[in-house]
């Protein structure tokens, strides 16, 4: 149906692998309207390359670009360091693991140090 270019060839691909793609995409993307998206974005991308392409096993191949666009909706939403996990985990050890001066803080003390060290020395 994909070589004649007859859309019920979506139709159908839905019905027969449907419920194994949109499993897939919600596995990894971990939300329910995300993966339809996928695998919607994923039947359009079998639509437009089918006609050259001829996979063997068109399970296989229309699975592999569920995976890919979810992978990418991942990606996506996942890529701003604010969303992460461990945001809130760090923030709370913050002051624990960091210390409360900084380098430049530190060579201006030793530095201090040393001047009134010197002028102690020229004192009686």
């Amino acid at each position: 149906m994909f070589f004649r270019r007859s859309e019920q060839g979506i139709q159908e691909l839905d019905l027969k692998y449907g419920k194994v793609c949109r499993k897939l995409s919600y596995s990894i993307v971990n939300n329910r309207q995300e993966a339809e998206e996928c695998v919607n974005d994923a039947y359009f991308g079998a639509w437009n390359a089918i006609p050259p392409a001829k996979p063997s096993p068109l399970l296989s191949y229309v699975l592999k670009i569920v995976r890919n666009i979810s992978l990418n909706a991942y990606y996506r939403k996942n890529a701003d360091k604010r969303n992460s996990a461990y945001t809130a985990a760090m923030e709370e050890i913050e002051g624990c693991v960091s210390a409360p001066g900084t380098v430049e803080s530190e060579i201006e003390a030793k530095e201090l140090a040393r001047i009134i060290e010197d002028f102690l020395d020229t004192l009686t």
